[in-house]
């Protein structure tokens, strides 16, 4: 088929899943013990979708000068290998539940990589960036393992960034699951950190299941560090509308919906029926006393 596109067959050997990418062919072993996320051991077909979209905006020169590619959160690491079969310098990159199956794909089509554990929003100094490439496949359709964790994607945003240079190109690609939340992500990296590009259509305005494919740079007098921490705002000798202190707690404050502000809710209603319980008991306490 045409370079890029997925070309997957299931081999004699039980677990091994073949894939073309760029015309090379790739064995990979997917896992199913991968727990407490199961999704991270599987191969998505958005990979090739990421790949046939970098060679048409890109071709596969820079691979083969040797430039550094991150392939973040990248599970059985199809387009990390493919890129490495090029001849670019790959960090892959997954929680660590993942990394040993993940080395092992990279050992099992004999190509050289970096696979580290890593988690969104921590530091990324050790990964080696800026990098000139990264790839994000299907990094959106995860919400956290339950109501109660923060939204994930502030430090996806937070990990973008930081892994980012000038120059640095990053290929997003998911599915369409939750197209309001999906808007939301790009939305804010547009509004804070990066220029986006994309053919596509607002997640919203396509239906579920569409494959949508972006490629974000960070805009210009962007550092690599991470944003600053919320912080409270001292005391303003001068103007309370500074530009400056605004823009920056702006770039701070998390994403405006998602599993943090559930959690917080959540356990702030908690609270309200604690004291209500309490203010209930005392109250009958006190009128019970007065009767005896």
């Amino acid at each position: 088929g045409r370079p890029g596109l997925r070309c997957a067959m299931y081999t004699e050997e039980p677990v091994l899943l073949q894939v073309d990418i760029w015309e090379k062919p790739i064995r990979l072993a997917e896992e199913d013990n991968t727990a407490p996320d199961p999704s991270g051991g599987q191969y998505w077909a958005v990979a090739a979708g990421i790949a046939s979209y970098f060679l048409k905006r890109r071709g596969l020169d820079p691979l083969r000068s040797g430039c550094k590619v991150l392939d973040l959160s990248a599970g059985v690491g199809a387009v990390g290998i493919a890129a490495a079969q090029y001849g670019a310098k790959v960090t892959a990159t997954d929680v660590p539940q993942v990394t040993d199956a993940l080395k092992a794909n990279f050992e099992r089509n004999q190509v050289q990589g970096t696979v580290l554990p890593y988690v969104w929003g921590e530091d990324a100094a050790h990964l080696g960036g800026p990098f000139d490439f990264v790839f994000a496949s299907e990094l959106l359709h995860w919400a956290g393992w339950n109501i109660f964790d923060d939204d994930p994607r502030e430090p996806l945003r937070q990990t973008f960034r930081m892994v980012s240079g000038p120059n640095t190109e990053i290929y997003l690609g998911f599915t369409t699951r939750n197209p309001q939340r999906e808007e939301e992500f790009l939305t804010t990296c547009k509004e804070r950190d990066f220029d986006v590009y994309t053919d596509s259509p607002s997640p919203v305005e396509l239906p579920l299941g569409t494959k949508v494919f972006a490629t974000l740079r960070l805009k210009p007098g962007r550092s690599l560090a991470p944003p600053p921490a919320p912080a409270t705002a001292p005391e303003a000798e001068g103007p309370a509308d500074d530009e400056a202190a605004l823009t920056e707690a702006a770039e701070a404050a998390p994403l405006p919906s998602g599993g943090g502000r559930v959690r917080r809710r959540v356990l702030l209603s908690l609270a309200v029926l604690s004291l209500g319980g309490a203010a209930c008991a005392a109250l009958f306490h006190h009128r019970r006393h007065r009767l005896w």
